[in-house]
């Protein structure tokens, strides 16, 4: 995963009227630390200074396999499989991570 560094991110988003800059929370599947999660947090308070806004930390385990499960179903197995070598899973997952935000903000 590349983290994208802060002079990345479009200063164009702060015209918008309502916005929130959401940030993967890294983890291990045993509910360790991942290794990159330094660097993700250190990216999203970097984020927070620049931008003054706030960024939620959504915990991304496990996204990438229920993208690839709910790819799988739609489609098949060779659709999941071919996602899957395309990176297309990345965009599913990403859907999934955006998904969880919206669900705990309505919770």
């Amino acid at each position: 995963m590349k983290v994208p560094k802060s002079g990345e991110i479009p200063v164009d988003i702060l015209k918008t009227s309502e916005i929130y800059i959401i940030s993967s929370k890294q983890g291990d599947g045993d509910g360790g630390e991942h290794p990159l999660a330094a660097r993700v947090e250190r990216f999203a308070r970097q984020l927070e200074g620049r931008f003054g806004l706030p960024v939620a930390r959504v915990d991304e385990r496990y996204t990438s396999a229920e993208a690839q499960s709910r790819v799988r179903q739609a489609a098949g197995a060779r659709r999941a499989a071919k996602a899957s070598r395309a990176r297309e899973l990345d965009s599913y997952a990403a859907q999934l991570i955006l998904e969880q935000f919206f669900d705990e903000r309505l919770a």
